[in-house]
């Protein structure tokens, strides 16, 4: 009976140990899979955001453009306003006037940065 008795407990133990360690092999393969799906979502909110900001460095260089060109149209309209006895015709005045004031405004899109920030990833 003793012998009987030593033996299960022997294979008792064994059977233990094989459990813990196919739960541990599951719990390892398990934190990998979460580790590669929380890369996968980082490197595809990278490129939403380099997305965001590459349209937004778009923006911006075309308002620069933009500034920079009302500030010709401003110079070309003091010259007219110090020499009022120069002959120029109303359009050409007019069109340096719609392209000294045609001003135009930087709105970023931060979508992707605003989404990241309200779900507090």
């Amino acid at each position: 009976m003793v012998n009987k008795t030593s033996k299960y407990l022997k294979y008792a133990i064994g059977e233990i140990i094989l459990v813990v360690i196919g739960i541990l092999i599951a719990l390892q393969i398990n934190n990998w899979n979460e580790a590669r799906k929380e890369r996968i979502k980082e490197v595809n909110l990278l490129k939403e955001i380099n997305r965001d900001f590459t349209y937004n460095l778009e923006e911006l260089l075309s308002l620069k453009e933009n500034h920079t060109n009302a500030q010709k149209a401003c110079t070309e309209l003091q010259k007219f306003i110090n020499n009022p006895n120069d002959k120029v015709s109303k359009s050409a005045i007019l069109n340096y006037y719609f392209i000294a004031f045609d001003g135009g405004t930087y709105n970023p899109s931060n979508g992707v940065v605003n989404s990241l920030i309200s779900s507090g990833d």
